[in-house]
């Protein structure tokens, strides 16, 4: 028992010096993600390359407006109770102000209630 134990020990030392801080669980990850690609027929991989573009798409244009929002100074709005944490701010804009200059960068909103209902939808994301 004894010498299951101290290989046991060795084989787990031998593992850490190979991959340090995490990286064979990063590694089991991407080879179980390539397994799971290469099971899949063309359609579903198709389906799939779509599905992590607009993911990331989103993501990242979801980030850019909470930029936006912080950038312009934050939300103070008592009409609006959701509001999440993030974009509240104590000296913060009403929404209706806000409008305007997130409008400018290209965001496709055209009232208070359509920026709420976009912030929303950027929580649940």
């Amino acid at each position: 028992m004894t010498n299951r134990s101290e290989a046991a020990k060795r084989a787990w030392a031998t593992m850490r010096k190979k991959y340090p801080n995490g990286a064979l669980a990063r590694k089991a990850w991407a080879t179980r993600r390539l397994n799971k690609i290469m099971e899949m027929d063309q359609n579903e991989y198709s389906d799939y390359i779509t599905n992590q573009f607009y993911k990331e798409y989103y993501t990242d244009e979801h980030k850019r407006i909470r930029r936006l929002i912080i950038k312009t100074g934050g939300i103070n709005d008592q009409d609006y109770e959701d509001i999440p944490r993030w974009a509240k701010r104590k000296n913060g804009r009403t929404l209706d102000l806000l409008i305007s200059e997130i409008a400018e960068e290209v965001v496709p909103i055209h009232s208070a209630d359509d920026l709420y209902e976009l912030i929303r939808e950027i929580e649940t994301a």
